[in-house]
């Protein structure tokens, strides 16, 4: 299901960034595939589009199906992060950090022990913010 989904936007995507003139991309946008152009903030008729629009039809394409589609998902994975030992404040004060908890960069796996050291980092903010945290966070652990 989630591969048609993306088959069907970088579909779109090409579409859009094919068009050579601004009657094929008003004709583009004018097809009843393209109704969602509303749910993006196009709410500019067709007849009103202009060529050098397209730049900004794609950048609105791309806001609303990568950040805008998920917005509820990613509200209450901040709001978990925030009351689960702090993890969010933990986040926001040391990205360096916490980077690799989140973003796979290197070969190296993060493993339950890398996972537990963070997670007792937390802790730390919570029962004693201060120096013993920051002094655990600034070495290579």
């Amino acid at each position: 299901m989630l591969d048609s989904i993306i088959i069907t936007i970088n579909l779109i995507f090409l579409q859009v960034k094919a068009t050579t003139d601004v009657e094929s991309l008003r004709e583009l946008l004018s097809s009843s595939e393209y109704d969602f152009r509303y749910d993006i903030g196009i709410s500019q008729p067709v007849s009103g589009i202009r060529f050098f629009d397209k730049e900004k039809i794609v950048s609105l394409m791309a806001k609303h199906y990568v950040i805008l589609n998920v917005k509820a998902e990613l509200d209450q994975i901040l709001c978990g992060m925030s009351s689960t030992l702090n993890v969010l404040q933990l986040v926001r004060e040391n990205p360096s950090k916490m980077w690799p908890m989140f973003v796979h960069t290197t070969p190296e796996k993060v493993t339950w022990d890398k996972v537990l050291t963070y997670l007792r980092l937390s802790c730390l903010l919570r029962v004693a913010p201060g120096a013993r945290w920051k002094k655990l966070l600034s070495s290579d652990g």
